[in-house]
C-alpha cells in the first residue's frame, strides 16, 4: 500500500525567505522496504546513521497548514496538485535512515550547507500502520 508522507521543513538559516517549508513524498512498497532495510543495516553495522540519494519527494512554498485544510476537504492528489504548483529546486536531497527513524535532507539550489533543509523525523513504524497517510 502507497502511503503519503507529510512534512513540515525547517532551514538550518533561520534568515532565509522563498525556502521550501513543506514536502511530500510517496513512499511505494518497494521504498518502505528499503528503509526498513537501511534501518536493519544500520543497527548490524552499529553506525549512527545510512544516507541515499532520493530524488523522489516533493519540496514547496506551500505552507503546511494549507496542505492540512487541503487534506480535510479532499484528496491526496489536491495535496500533490497543490504542493507541484510551488515546488522549488533543491540539491542533494537525502533520505537518512537511523535504527529506529528517518528523515529527508535536501539544499536548495544554487545555496550552501548553510542552508540545509530538514523534515521532521518519522519512526520506522510508521511505515507498518494501516493509514494511508503519515503527516509530521
Amino acid at each position: 500500500m502507497t502511503k503519503t508522507l507529510l512534512s513540515t521543513v525547517r532551514s538550518a538559516n533561520e534568515f532565509a525567505s522563498d525556502y521550501p517549508v513543506s514536502f511530500a513524498i510517496l513512499l511505494t512498497d518497494a521504498m518502505k522496504a528499503r528503509i526498513k532495510e537501511l534501518a536493519a543495516q544500520v543497527k548490524s553495522l552499529g553506525v549512527l546513521r545510512i544516507e541515499e540519494f532520493n530524488y523522489n519527494g516533493i519540496w514547496s512554498v506551500t505552507d503546511f497548514d494549507e496542505l492540512n485544510e487541503l487534506l480535510e476537504e479532499g484528496s491526496s492528489k489536491d495535496i500533490f496538485e497543490t504542493i507541484n504548483e510551488s515546488k522549488r529546486a533543491v540539491e542533494i536531497p537525502i533520505l537518512a535512515v537511523y535504527e529506529n527513524r528517518f528523515h529527508f535532507t535536501a539544499i536548495p539550489k544554487h545555496c550552501g550547507d548553510c542552508d540545509l533543509l530538514v523534515t521532521e523525523t518519522f519512526n520506522i513504524s510508521d511505515l507498518e500502520n494501516s493509514s494511508h497517510l503519515i503527516k509530521a
